[in-house]
């Protein structure tokens, strides 16, 4: 234990980097309690409390009136605002159903031409003979289709002809 803190005073002696940053919290230690002093005080009165009334200075009553002038308009301009946004609610909701009356026959044919489709789809084909049950299923081509390029039928081709001399 002796050693460590003879290393410590070694340390703290002959290190600068301690030393400026011990040197820093001894300038800020001293700033804050040189800028927060203690000893402001204030003036007190006789003892009585004098009631301060606003509305006895000439300033605070033409204060008064200039801000019950603007909040007089803004409440104006708010219900100015109030009646136009339901003028357009109003507006809207009347588009909607206007919209709403001109596309539900609309509406209605297509959920009927489906459900006819799907009974369409649905309903089974009868086929007379067979072992099917008067169910018949679409014929499946096995053989792959050509394009035009089915094998034709060539002739047989001619004779060959004779080499060699001609007699005359």
């Amino acid at each position: 234990m002796k050693d460590r803190i003879e290393d410590l005073k070694l340390l703290l002696q002959n290190d600068r980097r301690i030393w400026a940053v011990i040197g820093f919290f001894i300038l800020a230690l001293l700033i804050v309690f040189l800028s927060h002093s203690p000893n402001r005080s204030f003036k007190q009165g006789d003892g009585s409390l004098k009631a301060f009334d606003p509305l006895e200075d000439e300033e605070f009553k033409d204060l008064i009136q200039a801000y019950e002038e603007k909040l007089y308009a803004i409440s104006q301009d708010n219900r100015a605002l109030k009646a136009t946004a339901e003028q357009s609610q109003a507006r809207v909701q009347n588009l909607e159903n206007t919209v709403k009356d001109l596309f539900a026959p609309t509406l209605d044919r297509l959920d009927n031409v489906e459900s006819m489709l799907d009974d369409i789809k649905n309903r089974p084909v009868a086929v007379s003979g067979g072992n099917n049950n008067g169910m018949c299923m679409p014929k499946v081509n096995d053989r792959p289709t050509t394009f035009g390029l089915e094998e034709a039928t060539v002739p047989p081709p001619p004779p060959a002809a004779k080499v060699g001399p001609k007699k005359m």
